[in-house]
């Protein structure tokens, strides 16, 4: 509940207004539109407006079955398989009650499109469009894909790999950051990642407590945590995450 209230706060921000700006132009001129989980309804409408394909893929998860439940709940099946696929439906449904309002806003005012009037997977399943999920059989319950989802739109394709960034793409103080040590003396990376940290504040200074203690240097990767706009930096830089992390002594990742 608390990232939902989390995504609804973002929603009334400035800044939200602005990310629609960006997919917008980012899809401008675009074959096909395929979106990740927490885009797929901008990417729904995009594609809509722009009369194209719309491809939506997850990295885990997928549609609301009795044979698997909501990954946030639990990593075994529930007692009963109704309440699997009860449990994934209210969420859905709460998460689209979350942002109908804007979203609506949005379609109906800036992309001359009606309003949505049911969750983004009840949309997906009436209008059958295609998903896919890039991860294994092996992460859902008896390492096989739940017998419920429809055979021929949903797909499982196994891992998605992004290409190793190039060095020159890499900003140079990064570079001569992480190339002023090696092996047991390398920075340790943490990333934050898309974890909505509730502390965003007292979460670096904990990580910045432990680094100074250890007497080791260290990369901070701010993901979703908010403290590009409430620290201020010497220097901020963008680090792509297929980045090679060889280079790293250790990674500290969210799970």
């Amino acid at each position: 509940m608390k990232l939902l209230e989390r995504m609804q706060q973002d929603m009334t921000d400035e800044k939200y207004q602005q990310q629609l700006n960006d997919y917008e132009a980012a899809c401008d001129g675009a074959d096909m539109i395929i979106s990740a989980a927490l885009t797929m309804t901008q990417g729904l409408c995009i594609a809509e407006r722009n009369g194209v394909p719309f491809l939506p893929m997850l990295l885990f998860g997928g549609p609301p079955s009795a044979d698997a439940p909501l990954f946030l709940v639990s990593n075994r099946p529930l007692l009963f398989g109704f309440l699997n696929r009860w449990v994934s439906q209210g969420f859905m449904w709460l998460y689209w009650k979350s942002q109908a309002t804007k979203i609506n806003e949005w379609r109906t005012k800036k992309l001359g499109l009606p309003a949505l009037t049911e969750s983004l997977y009840a949309t997906i399943e009436s209008r059958r469009l295609e998903l896919l999920i890039a991860c294994s059989r092996h992460i859902y319950w008896n390492s096989r894909k739940p017998d419920d989802w429809d055979a021929e739109l949903t797909h499982l394709t196994g891992f998605a790999f992004v290409p190793p960034t190039p060095e020159d793409r890499i900003a140079p103080e990064l570079r001569e950051f992480i190339a002023a040590s090696s092996g047991a003396d390398g920075p340790v990376y943490l990333g934050f990642g898309s974890m909505p940290a509730p502390n965003p504040i007292e979460l670096v200074e904990w990580a910045v407590s432990i680094v100074n203690d250890l007497g080791i240097r260290a990369i901070l990767c701010a993901g979703w945590s908010d403290l590009d706009r409430l620290i201020k930096y010497d220097r901020s830089l963008s680090l792509s995450h297929s980045h090679s992390r060889t280079r790293y002594y250790l990674d500290v990742l969210h799970g």
